[in-house]
């Protein structure tokens, strides 16, 4: 997905962060198109959503994202955790 790329670029200029997910997050906020994604994947249901993320995580690991960025993202397959980021994303 273009987001991710867009992400990646973000994540590896400014060095790996302490929070992934946090700074993901922050990301969206200020890019509209890594909103909109992320947004869509956490409007899935939890399976779809799950499956996702396992797709994304897979790529980004044959990718050899850093695994600070492939933790933060397999955080979202947890219900809780996705409907907290998508609330903070909607807000």
């Amino acid at each position: 997905m273009k987001f991710l790329k867009t992400f990646w670029r973000r994540f590896m200029s400014g060095g790996e962060p302490t929070e992934p997910l946090v700074e993901m997050i922050r990301a969206a906020k200020v890019d509209p198109q890594i909103k909109k994604s992320l947004v869509l994947i956490l409007q899935m249901d939890s399976f779809q959503r799950r499956s996702a993320i396992g797709s994304l995580t897979t790529r980004l690991r044959m990718q050899q994202a850093p695994e600070g960025l492939i933790l933060g993202l397999a955080q979202l397959e947890d219900d809780d955790f996705a409907a907290t980021a998508l609330a903070l994303l909607e807000d």
